[in-house]
């Protein structure tokens, strides 16, 4: 069974948990893939695709079941994400009323929960397929009000699809592994360029609107 080295993954630590994961055999390949994605949700870069698919090639060796591949992986991300979400709800009040909230304005407070309260559930869903943008989301959507159930419906459906497709990809592919996980690295660079270009225009619109709102104008008339 072919290693896979990473070289966009600055830890050398990294590079050794995905070649063993590899050729893991048993409970000690599950354990491998549970501290890999469990540490990678913690800002180390460890990509979970790259960790998915090559979790799926070990199953392709027989060394780990497809089906408990799968389930263990859906098990472990939809946890991480409750994790998340519970200390975004249980600190979110407390930030907004701190030093650093009260500089926010309450305008642009409301705007955010208004549409983390409406739409919170479609951030959550894309999250879960755009690196970078998980940890923050899951944090803020329990911060800003995405009611519990719809959460948890939302971050379990997607981790249902996100988990399967690379480690169905990795699977089919066991013996092209490194070429996917490169292509799989490029893949979602494009994707989250696109995703930090499309939230940097939305800021740009936003902080337009709120200035040109009525409540702006009145707060420039009243200083002037």
């Amino acid at each position: 069974m072919p290693g896979v080295a990473l070289p966009f993954v600055p830890f050398a630590f990294a590079d050794a948990l995905l070649d063993a994961l590899s050729t893991a055999h048993g409970l000690p390949a599950y354990a491998a893939m549970a501290f890999a994605l469990g540490i990678g949700c913690l800002g180390v870069p460890i990509p979970e695709e790259a960790v998915l698919a090559t979790a799926g090639c070990a199953a392709a060796a027989g060394g780990l079941s497809l089906a408990a591949t799968w389930v263990v992986a859906v098990v472990v991300v939809l946890g991480l994400d409750c994790v998340l979400f519970a200390v975004g709800r249980r600190t979110g009040p407390a930030i907004e009323r701190s030093r650093i909230g009260r500089r926010i304005r309450p305008s642009a407070l409301a705007a955010a929960h208004r549409f983390f309260e409406t739409r919170g559930v479609w951030a959550v869903v894309g999250a879960r397929f755009v690196m970078g943008t998980r940890i923050p989301t899951m944090f803020l959507a329990g911060a800003l009000g995405v009611p519990r159930r719809r959460f948890l419906l939302a971050a379990g459906g997607a981790g249902l699809v996100s988990a399967a497709i690379p480690i169905a990809l990795g699977y089919v592919f066991a013996d092209r592994l490194r070429e996917l996980v490169g292509w799989m690295a490029t893949v979602r660079g494009f994707v989250l360029a696109g995703v930090v270009l499309g939230a940097l225009v939305l800021a740009f619109v936003l902080w337009r609107l709120l200035r040109a709102a009525p409540g702006a104008a009145d707060t420039t008339e009243e200083r002037a």
